[in-house]
């Protein structure tokens, strides 16, 4: 059985991709890694994320995969350096950029580490990493995911760093609609109603203002779904 890797946040981005590969692929194992990086959301995140597992796992009761739990690291010391407003250390300033500079790029190094160790334990290689990139930032864009995978051919057993939101010969970004459709497709509307996509909750309660959030409603407006006001839901 091959042994898949996701980087899952619990946003739409990841679930969908990590959906669209449990859907694609037989009997694969698939463990989805949360990091803690010291976002302002990583409670929301990771309420999500333990939300997320059992239903995905029921979205596919006929499937011959095994999802695994979702496992947690806590990695905000990396990010020290950031003056991002997503970060706790920092105040909010809507004003201001949300992206944290190599933020994916140090998320993939953690991964590819938790992947190592886990071959020491003599899991099987090659392996995919799953990453819900969708081609519009600097660090989620299919020239960046073939990058790291130009690096990772020197590992001796080799991790493929895979995007299934990008289509192969887009150019701009995975447009709303295209993504509704895909969703729709794989029935998963109702499932990803329970993701998280904010970066600057008040008192568990998405802002409804920020880049995340905005892309959210645009997402759910082209399927026509109405989410709650309680945590997106």
């Amino acid at each position: 059985m091959k042994h898949y890797y996701a980087l899952f946040s619990g946003g739409l981005d990841s679930t969908l991709a990590t959906l669209l590969t449990m859907s694609q692929q037989q009997a694969i194992r698939l463990t989805p890694l949360f990091f803690r990086y010291g976002q302002k959301s990583e409670a929301e995140e990771a309420k999500a994320v333990f939300r997320l597992i059992p239903l995905l796992r029921g979205h596919l009761p006929n499937s011959s995969s095994i999802l695994d739990d979702c496992r947690q690291f806590d990695i905000g010391g990396l990010f020290a350096w950031s003056d991002s407003p997503i970060l706790k250390h920092n105040p909010t300033d809507t004003g201001r950029s949300p992206d944290v500079e190599n933020r994916n790029m140090i998320l993939i190094g953690c991964a590819a580490s938790v992947i190592m160790a886990d071959w020491k334990r003599g899991d099987e290689a090659p392996t995919r990493l799953i990453g819900g990139f969708k081609n519009e930032h600097y660090d989620t864009t299919k020239r960046f995911a073939d990058a790291i995978n130009r690096v990772f051919t020197a590992f001796e057993r080799r991790i493929c760093l895979d995007t299934p939101l990008i289509a192969p010969s887009q150019r701009g970004g995975s447009s709303p609609k295209r993504l509704a459709k895909l969703a729709r497709d794989l029935g998963g509307l109702k499932l990803l109603k329970d993701s998280w996509s904010c970066y600057y909750p008040q008192s568990g309660e998405p802002c409804k203002c920020c880049r995340a959030c905005q892309g959210r409603q645009r997402f759910f407006s082209e399927v026509g779904v109405r989410t709650a006001k309680k945590g997106h839901r």
